[in-house]
């Protein structure tokens, strides 16, 4: 595979433009950093563009560089200093307002600075087509990898409807814009392309990647489905590893618990994820759970913590209402051997999950309830399918032959 390429490997670098890489703390992260050791184990050399936080300020301070980051300067970032009068404003306005400063901020930067970065040999890895706009001025090859659809389809924001509008200007036109492929992490985003995409565009690609979870380390105790596995975990404990949004279906989650709890006091959910304390939905949700105790906000919570919480619980849940790539946090529950129940929303579609019917609370406790009920079965076909088809070694070999 890289044997055409060895000539030339001191003449190029990877390059990806992510709004997140670090600190790492989330899916996409993991993904951008797990793309850059690959590349560098095989002696290519490697950028990451991101934008500058005050993570990459304190690495500079005590290494005295930003070490293989490219720190873009938000030009709009002065207005944050703001945030405490947006957050005055009506929910949606201050929303809006701070997704432009954010979004738009880091795209214009990235427009203003990234040339000093980028050369015409390099290999661009465009995290997000809607950076790629600030990207039309070079002339290096582009590929662009999606993380599955990310506006909201069901309430979209002014940034929404912007991304979506930028991805029918870019698909229209993908060929000016220098893209050779797009690697999309599930079928529902490939459908997208293909359903906007100029029908001249055939020189570029449309790869499927699905998500892919590190079974070295998200592994069952044991590896092995034992028949006394069940008695290690806690009985009716659901987690939730979902940061506390709309689109993550939180709250029909809580309601689906309430559900349950009607027909027996032992189900119980924790939910790990970063939240707001001022947003409107969050509160709403902790005002669902009103005298109730089973029902636990644990925050943010690192991956080790994080297999410990899949080794105690017995179901893990992806209820996602909208905006869903293959996602990693059903992978990891699954490799683990918690067997999980989610919605059947964007790349979930493609996973091997327990289905809940539609995304209703109603459904959704079915669902829990009848996994419950065929537990061992579920949690053997979950646990050998995930890491037979979703295992990373098969994900190194597709993004190398993507990439290169």
């Amino acid at each position: 595979m890289f044997s055409r390429f060895t000539c030339v490997v001191f003449d190029m670098k990877l390059v990806q433009v992510s709004m997140y890489y670090k600190p790492i703390k989330g899916g996409q992260q993991f993904i951008v950093d797990a793309v850059d050791q690959l590349v560098c184990s095989k002696s290519i050399p490697t950028l990451i563009i991101q934008p500058l936080n005050l993570y990459l300020i304190c690495y500079f301070l005590r290494n005295g560089n930003f070490g293989k980051v490219f720190p873009i300067l938000n030009p709009f970032s002065p207005f944050l200093f703001l945030r405490y009068f947006i957050r005055l404003l009506p929910f949606k306005l201050a929303k809006d307002i701070y997704e432009f400063i954010i979004w738009d901020g880091f795209n214009l930067g990235l427009f203003l600075f990234s040339r000093f970065a980028i050369h015409k040999d390099d290999v661009i890895l465009v995290h997000y087509h809607y950076h790629l706009e600030s990207l039309r001025f070079c002339s290096a090859r582009k590929i662009i990898f999606s993380h599955g659809v990310e506006w909201n389809r069901m309430i979209p924001t002014r940034l929404d409807k912007k991304k979506v509008a930028s991805l029918l200007k870019i698909f229209q036109n993908i060929d000016t814009f220098k893209v050779s492929n797009i690697i999309a992490n599930d079928t529902d985003y490939i459908g997208i392309c293909k359903s906007v995409m100029n029908i001249s565009c055939s020189s570029v690609n449309v790869n499927y990647l699905p998500n892919s979870v590190d079974t070295s380390f998200f592994i069952h105790s044991n590896d092995n489905v034992l028949p006394d596995e069940r008695l290690k975990k806690i009985s009716r404990l659901v987690v939730c590893v979902r940061n506390i949004r709309e689109d993550r279906g939180i709250l029909e989650a809580i309601k689906a618990i309430m559900i349950l709890r009607q027909q027996s006091s032992d189900w119980q959910l924790w939910i790990a994820g970063s939240y707001n304390e001022n947003d409107p939905y969050f509160k709403k949700c902790v005002l669902e759970t009103l005298g109730c105790d089973k029902i636990v906000f644990l925050g943010s919570l690192s991956r080790y913590d994080v297999l410990q919480l899949y080794r105690k619980a017995s179901i893990s849940l992806v209820p996602s209402q909208d905006k869903e790539g293959t996602s990693l946090a059903a992978l990891e529950s699954m490799s683990a051997g918690t067997p999980c129940v989610s919605t059947n929303i964007g790349g979930l579609a493609d996973l091997p999950t327990f289905k809940a019917t539609d995304i209703t609370p109603e459904a959704i406790a079915k669902a829990l309830f009848d996994l419950n009920e065929a537990y061992s079965h579920e949690q053997f076909r979950q646990l050998t399918k995930t890491r037979n088809e979703f295992s990373t070694d098969s994900w190194n070999y597709k993004i190398l032959e993507y990439l290169f």
